[in-house]
């Protein structure tokens, strides 16, 4: 392998689901949309009419935290392991409202937000 090649292996554990999964944390009304991976949890944005962005520990997969999401619904989840030399990984979220926002998951808000 060469570059940014990586090899992806089937889990012997993969099974298939035609049925979208409702959040296990979120609002009973509410579907994961996106997820995202950071050091110690994952991070899944939630439909309406939640639209929250969940935390979840890694080991366990139990809820962490809730951060507020975007006010019309979340477009896009990502992690980030470097955002100007300034901030180490982060988790950077852009949405409906038009607000590209990097959360900080220790405050339980947002760090930055900025509104196109």
């Amino acid at each position: 392998m060469t570059g940014r090649q990586k090899l992806l292996l089937e889990s012997p554990h993969f099974q298939e689901e035609n049925n979208p999964k409702l959040s296990s944390k979120s609002s009973s009304e509410s579907y994961i949309l996106q997820i995202t991976s950071l050091t110690s949890h994952y991070a899944a944005s939630a439909s309406s009419p939640s639209n929250v962005i969940d935390l979840f520990d890694k080991s366990s997969l139990r809820g962490m935290q809730t951060l507020s999401g975007h006010e019309k619904g979340t477009t896009s989840l990502r992690t980030v392991q470097d955002l100007s030399g300034v901030i180490r990984e982060c988790l950077v979220s852009s949405g409906k409202d038009g607000s590209v926002t990097v959360w900080d998951v220790r405050a339980n808000a947002h760090s930055i937000k900025s509104m196109y």
